[in-house]
């Protein structure tokens, strides 16, 4: 069916994009956003659907990964997700750098949408023998930057406009500038100064024809000239007016030789259209009033068009309601020195009673005076999942109702990016690649391959467990020689055989498994601890640590033996010699491994990993690039064989059957294989039955490959520690705890009254408690506080 009316047209679209491409949101609540090596975070996730903030029941498994770029360092937990949260701990291992970490977050359908959209989180890591002082990493900026942001998104000539800008330093966070606007002459046209984190805005009327600069000075006393944008001839300007309680004030400004020409304006929030108005210009001007009522709590987006759905521009505003959870903690009488029992009373916005589920940290205060670091539930859904690039202190933007905190965040709606989807795609007709299901439950899918790389349809696959939980599952090949298994609930690591034949019960083809693993993340600059946070931290628990150190078993010292990687590399096909390489990887770095990017992106240094573009199925892949490689993807050479440089070919080499892996990052060990080498190499020899691969695991056929077979160890769901919350009636000695939690609770929900009880025994030399409480309606509504209570 054509649609005439481009309201209705849009309108269409939308609907159908929101109902085919539901998004989801994470967020996570962390017990502490540092950690010292060897350490336990604590953590409940609520995974919700981004149109309403409902608790989702779309996927059932969690996926958390702990990086680190720098040090090369990777690991993925699994979770399960029932009813919308999952909760659980991560270890920090103990051999952890000082440093900070990246905490990634999603679920496998979100990966549909791009790694943007996935919870982030910084966690800073201190190891107790090193020096507690955290190198901050830098976005690539040589210098202070600072940058323009036109209202509605461009200046036109003869129309007053809005600018925003935000200054930024090297480390990407938010500095103090100030300065003034001048043309080409030096003539002053007007002068602007940051409010918060960098941000701004100041207001001129540019003209065609000249050239406008700001000279600005940053809090460093540097001094730059920076030009501003150039200056339209003719165009449309949409400004927003977000000041009215029961209003927002949207203006539409025309300049141009000829008349301006009716225009749409579309709102919407969340993938809903609001409002569509068909704007008739007078005197090349006209404002439209939205009622706030009709938006929910959030960001909403603003777009022009024109009468062929033709976007001209845009500008996001932040309504607030008002209407999230109201949490209260009251203390009863009969609390004592060091017990606490707190009664929370939880409301809505009309003071009824509501029904939520919440989980609660209590933190030694002395430990955690940047508790208030870490973004809130209300701050991460409602505003930083939707917005580009990173929100330094989100929760400030929600401190309380006054004018100058709704002018810092109309700011940061000037200067920060809508995310969640672009028009022109939507218009076109360009959806994103459905390549990820939502899971449902956990397993294993792959394709079965003949020697020639050629689907087998109507093949048989079996996977035999042969772990504890012994079992057999059979599946067969469709006729793109695709496999699936579900499998029954697992934890931890799983030893699994799959084994594959055609329909004659030939089995000389292999299995190929599908990659569910994700590129490195760019830097990400939101809040972490300090250091001082962190040292005053490790202190508190050194006594812990010490005793750890003195547990550790005396290493006896025998006559040296030749290396497993020495009796490995025997085989190398290195033309520079086995083993003459930058960095050697042997099958035992590879046993915990079921796909090869992921080991490789884990354990390779001076190598990083790069989104690009195939042009045979007009997908992005992942492709390793080597420190210094002139920009060029790195030679894969197999048994010898130059392959491929394209690491979906790379992909498709079962980590089971490698032996080593020689990486050549550059210098005179590429001279042998020529310029097709010039962006480094990875020599990859596999299996020849040289070396004991599977010592005290059952051979396989005398170590050899075995074609149609494949040993795949699969990481089930995460087990928790549970956090030892002593009871508040305890009496003499407990257990050993670190310090810094004093109490955690991932599961409560308050009743049918609105209320819930807290209750916990705090450690007698904790003096103040800090106590954050994060939950979810039914309905959606975020439910935050913050609190704390001397004893």
């Amino acid at each position: 069916m054509v649609i005439d009316d481009p309201g209705d047209k849009i309108t269409a679209l939308l609907t159908r994009y929101a109902n085919k491409f539901p998004q989801q949101k994470v967020h996570l609540h962390l017990d502490r956003n540092y950690a010292a090596a060897g350490d336990t975070l604590n953590f409940k996730a609520y995974v919700v659907m981004a149109e309403n903030h409902r608790l989702s029941d779309t996927s059932k498994i969690l996926y958390i990964d702990l990086l680190d770029a720098d040090n090369g360092y990777s690991t993925t937990l699994n979770y399960q997700i029932e009813a919308g949260t999952a909760s659980g701990t991560i270890e920090i291992p103990d051999s952890l750098k000082n440093g900070n970490y990246t905490l990634r977050a999603y679920t496998n359908w979100m990966k549909n949408f791009g790694e943007e959209f996935f919870y982030h989180a910084v966690l800073k890591v201190g190891n107790a023998s090193d020096n507690i002082t955290v190198a901050q990493k830098q976005t690539g900026n040589k210098e202070d930057q600072l940058y323009f942001f036109a209202e509605g998104g461009k200046l036109v000539d003869q129309l007053v406009s809005v600018v925003g800008f935000k200054a930024i330093d090297k480390q990407g966070k938010g500095i103090a500038v100030s300065g003034s606007v001048t043309d080409e002459s030096g003539k002053s046209i007007a002068s602007f100064r940051s409010a918060y984190a960098g941000m701004g805005r100041f207001s001129f009327k540019p003209e065609a024809g000249h050239q406008y600069s700001a000279v600005v000075k940053f809090s460093n006393g540097i001094e730059k000239k920076i030009p501003l944008p150039q200056i339209a001839e003719s165009g449309y300007v949409l400004t927003a007016n977000n000041e009215d309680r029961n209003e927002i004030r949207a203006t539409v400004n025309y300049h141009g030789k000829a008349a301006g020409q009716s225009v749409l304006l579309v709102t919407q929030a969340n993938h809903k259209v609001i409002n569509t108005t068909q704007v008739n210009l007078v005197n090349n001007k006209a404002t439209v009033a939205l009622k706030r009522r009709d938006f929910p709590t959030g960001i909403a987006q603003l777009t022009l068009f024109d009468m062929a759905a033709e976007p001209l521009a845009e500008r996001l505003v932040f309504i607030n309601r008002n209407d999230q959870l109201r949490l209260q903690l009251s203390a009863p009488q009969t609390t004592t020195a060091t017990n606490r029992k707190l009664t929370l009373k939880v409301s809505d916005a009309l003071l009824n009673p509501v029904n939520a589920k919440f989980s609660v940290a209590v933190l030694d205060q002395t430990l955690n005076s940047d508790s208030l670091n870490m973004p809130s539930i209300m701050a991460d859904l409602l505003l930083t999942s939707d917005l580009k690039g990173a929100i330094e202190n989100p929760d400030r933007y929600f401190k309380d109702r006054s004018p100058e905190t709704a002018l810092l965040l109309d700011n940061l709606m000037l200067t920060q990016g809508w995310r969640r989807f672009n028009w022109k795609d939507m218009l076109a007709g360009k959806d994103p690649q459905l390549l990820y299901p939502a899971e449902k439950s956990q397993s294993v899918s792959g394709t079965l391959l003949s020697k020639k790389d050629v689907p087998i349809s109507n093949g048989k696959v079996m996977l035999v467990s042969r772990s504890d939980s012994a079992f057999t599952l059979n599946a067969v090949t469709d006729d793109k020689g695709r496999f699936t298994f579900d499998l029954p609930l697992l934890f931890e690591q799983q030893l699994f055989n799959l084994i594959g034949a055609d329909d004659k019960g030939n089995s000389d083809g292999k299995i190929t498994l599908d990659n569910k693993i994700l590129a490195w993340p760019e830097t990400i600059h939101r809040l972490t601890a300090s250091d001082d946070q962190l040292k005053k931290y490790i202190t508190a628990n050194q006594q812990l640590f010490n005793n750890r150190s003195k547990q550790l078993k005396e290493v006896v010292i025998k006559a040296k033996q030749p290396t497993v990687t020495e009796k490995a590399l025997a085989s190398s096909n290195n033309l520079n010699g086995a083993g003459n390489a930058d960095q050697v990887l042997t099958f035992q770095d590879l046993i915990n491994c079921h796909d090869l990017e992921m080991c490789l992106q884990g354990k390779l240094t001076g190598v990083s990993f790069k989104s690009v573009i195939d042009n045979n199925s007009n997908s992005y892949k992942s492709v390793p690039f080597a420190a210094g490689g002139m920009g060029k993807p790195m030679l894969i050479v197999l048994d010898g064989v130059p392959v491929a440089s394209s690491f979906s070919r790379l992909n498709n080499i079962p980590v089971a059957t490698i032996q080593t892996i020689e990486v050549l990052r550059g210098g005179a060990k590429l001279v042998a294989y020529g310029m097709q080498a010039s962006g480094g190499a990875l020599i990859i020899t596999t299996k020849n039955g040289t070396v004991d691969y599977n010592a005290g695991i059952e051979p396989l056929r005398n170590n050899k490959p075995v074609p149609g077979l494949m040993l795949l160890r699969y990481n089930g769901y995460h087990k928790a520690r549970e956090f030892y919350n002593p009871p508040a009636n305890a009496q003499g000695k407990q257990n050993i705890r670190m310090a810094g939690t004093v109490y955690w609770k991932a599961d409560l929900r308050s009743n049918d009254d609105g209320q819930a009880t807290i209750e916990f025994k705090a450690p007698a030399n904790v003096k103040k408690v800090a106590i954050v409480i994060e939950g979810l309606s039914a309905e959606g509504k975020t439910g935050y506080l913050y609190q704390t209570q001397a004893f």
